[in-house]
């Protein structure tokens, strides 16, 4: 009979403590939401990293974008991504190429 209350006890205490790392948690993402949201535009930059060992492959590719409401400008491997709200403009300078597209659902957008 001790072992059971025991592991009553034992249960309760690691649920009601889940469920405290849940509510904290909540707030942490409320609170960090909140500050993105507060600001004007945001600029993130990131590496891209592709290592296969068995083809000999270690590369590593860098790039940036920047976001504005639902607008951006995303530069990666040497072209750019530019939406404006109604178009999307890809920008390839070493083709010397322009590609216009009308946003769509289907589209390889950053949303």
């Amino acid at each position: 009979m001790k072992n059971v209350i025991l592991l009553a006890v034992l249960f309760l205490t690691i649920t009601s403590g889940k469920a405290q790392n849940a509510d904290k948690a909540k707030a942490l993402l409320d609170e960090v939401y909140n500050k993105v949201m507060s600001y004007e535009n945001i600029e993130v930059n990131f590496k891209y990293s592709l290592q296969n060992e068995e083809a000999g492959i270690n590369q590593e590719t860098r790039g940036d974008v920047t976001l504005e409401g639902d607008k951006y400008l995303f530069d990666y491997m040497g072209s750019q991504q530019l939406y404006d709200g109604k178009k999307v403009y890809t920008i390839v300078p070493e083709n010397e190429e322009v590609t216009i597209e009308d946003k769509s659902t289907d589209s390889n957008t950053i949303t």
